[in-house]
């Protein structure tokens, strides 16, 4: 285990006689753990060290009751504890949890820099130091509803559902995840085996951008190849809907373009969220189940898989 001897920084803005002060600043700089987190399994079976480093802004008071400030004893618990007893394969995402989970747990601390050192990071290279750095503001911290679809047909699908159900836990809050489907293969090559199919609710802080970078890589670390269209797959995660977002923007079309023609999606969806409406065509989900061919949704069955918790 390394030695764990993080540097404090207090900083005031110094109004003598006020009982809270503006722009102020707790910092808690190099908190080094030693830790599991990465997508290499030997990433997961030898660990690594991590450093965190994290500026939290908030009204610092005069007096000496700490109930009007932030135990950075209580900040660098919660740190350790994340860093030290959960998993993830990004660093990326672990920064966000904390981000999070400071802003919840300490309604004092109006907003956030984070940053999560990397320095012996698998790269063939000489490097001094990775990281990732996030920052967070109070007002930022409501999290839309996101729905994800899910779909494997390749090497156990099964077990890479419920990879991805563990992955997406550590992105947010998952809310509800549907019912697990069985349908044809939909377009693509001929022959190809069953999918297994479902949809995921989440709160997440990431933004679209940001949480389409992070489905695409845990595609990739299931073994996704992308040659041709809609062929045969271990995993596919499509970001179905981001709270009432519409956009298009590079690689990114919300609500997604063709979910109202997938069976596969709508039924999953409808189990969870019957009400559910399109914010763009503003269209219920009972509406487009109608517009279906009976053919297609004939195709599709539901399963008596199980999540591994609900």
């Amino acid at each position: 285990m390394f030695s764990m001897k993080p540097a404090l920084r207090v900083e005031s803005s110094g109004l003598k006689g006020k009982v809270l002060l503006l722009s102020d600043k707790i910092v808690l700089k190099g908190a080094e753990f030693y830790a599991r987190h990465g997508f290499y399994e030997a990433e997961a079976s030898l660990g690594s060290r991590f450093i965190v480093d994290v500026e939290l802004s908030l009204n610092l008071p005069a007096d000496d009751d700490l109930s009007h400030s932030v135990s950075y004893a209580d900040i660098y618990d919660l740190i350790r504890h994340e860093v030290t007893e959960t998993r993830h394969k990004l660093i990326e995402s672990l920064a966000n949890r904390m981000a999070e989970r400071i802003l919840e747990a300490h309604p004092l601390v109006e907003g956030l820099t984070l940053r999560v050192h990397k320095p012996f990071a698998p790269l063939a290279g000489i490097f001094r130091d990775v990281y990732v750095e996030v920052s967070r503001q109070r007002e930022t911290l409501h999290r839309p509803l996101v729905l994800i679809a899910l779909g494997s047909n390749l090497d156990e699908p099964y077990q890479q559902l419920l990879a991805a159900y563990y992955a997406l836990e550590h992105l947010g809050d998952i809310l509800k995840a549907s019912p697990i489907y069985q349908s044809a293969s939909m377009g693509g090559p001929s022959g190809q085996p069953d999918y297994l199919n479902a949809v995921i609710a989440l709160e997440t802080s990431l933004e679209p951008d940001e949480l389409l970078r992070v489905l695409l890589a845990i595609e990739a670390a299931r073994g996704r190849k992308r040659q041709v269209r809609w062929e045969a797959r271990t995993l596919d995660l499509d970001l179905l809907a981001y709270g009432d977002r519409v956009m298009e923007y590079e690689g990114l079309s919300l609500p997604h373009p063709r979910m109202l023609e997938r069976p596969f999606v709508l039924l999953p969806l409808h189990d969870i969220y019957p009400n559910w409406q399109h914010p763009k065509r503003q269209q219920s989900l009972e509406t487009s189940l109608n517009q279906l061919h009976q053919q297609d949704l004939a195709t599709i069955k539901k399963t008596q898989l199980s999540w591994p918790k609900l």
